[in-house]
């Protein structure tokens, strides 16, 4: 895949958001995969353009999402995502053919908790708890099935968004630091994937850290870690997202790189380049 292709259509989408964003500076902005903290209405997509030879040679692999998180008040919001792909890659059976799926993934729908700290000399606390669920409706048949695990490769840190047949449980627990240039936050989870015969619950981890480097600019590095519960011998399955988000009070987009560490992934080439536009109303 050519990245600077990709890059630069998305950095000229990021220029044209923040000339004609508002003046006014808006709160840092959320993580790629942790809990957005803050009480905004926000809608938009994301779409996520790499390549993996994980379980078949795939590429291009375009894995997207439209999403909403709609506030009911300061503390409670609404949280629905509709995932889906579209993956071109080797037949298993005859490498020397392609196939070509447009997959819808599982559809997903929650609820968080919001709390915050009073702000005291330009720093405030943030925390939150969300609770999530990935229902079955992904597309079945036995090319879509390649296309939606391939898709997932991509997407490790929210791996419910294509799990085939199953429906995978999510809850966070989330807290946010935010300084006068600098912020972080920490998550704490579990998925939870019901399938028949074939449980599966992993222990989630994430890390984030940004710097805002102007009224709309920041830059922000995330890291999130997974592995399994019950298992003795535990894969760790590490992930790292760095980019950079353009926000103003109305408008937010972003653009990043995606890049699994896991041995099997790292191996097979795993790796994608994701854009994102959203509005906050």
């Amino acid at each position: 895949m050519n990245a600077c292709r990709i890059a630069v259509p998305c950095a000229v989408i990021l220029v044209w958001v923040a000339l004609s964003g508002r003046v006014a500076q808006a709160h840092p902005p959320p993580f790629f995969w942790m809990t957005d903290l803050s009480s905004d209405r926000r809608v938009g997509a994301e779409v996520t353009l790499g390549n993996s030879e994980l379980i078949v040679d795939a590429m291009p692999i375009v894995a997207g999402s439209v999403f909403g998180e709609i506030a009911i008040n300061r503390r409670f919001s609404l949280v629905l995502r509709v995932p889906f792909a579209h993956v071109r890659y080797s037949n298993f059976a005859d490498p020397d053919t392609e196939i070509a799926a447009t997959v819808l993934g599982n559809a997903g729908a929650g609820i968080k908790f919001l709390g915050a700290s009073a702000p005291r000399r330009g720093t405030q606390m943030h925390y939150g708890l969300d609770a999530y669920v990935h229902a079955p409706t992904a597309s079945d048949g036995v090319e879509d099935a390649f296309a939606l695990a391939t898709a997932g490769a991509l997407t490790l840190p929210d791996s419910g968004r294509y799990a085939v047949d199953a429906t995978t449980l999510r809850v966070r627990g989330s807290v946010r630091y935010e300084g006068k240039t600098a912020f972080f936050q920490g998550d704490l989870g579990v998925d939870h994937r019901l399938l028949d015969g074939d449980d599966y619950t992993a222990l989630v981890i994430g890390l984030g850290a940004g710097i805002v480097l102007s009224p709309y600019f920041a830059v922000l590095t995330e890291v999130i870690l997974q592995t399994d519960v019950f298992e003795d011998d535990r894969d760790l399955l590490p992930t790292l997202d760095i980019g950079m988000r353009y926000h103003s009070p109305t408008q937010m987009a972003g653009l990043r790189l995606h890049l699994p560490f896991a041995d099997e992934y790292r191996d097979a080439n795993a790796i994608g380049l994701a854009v994102e536009i959203g509005v906050r109303f």
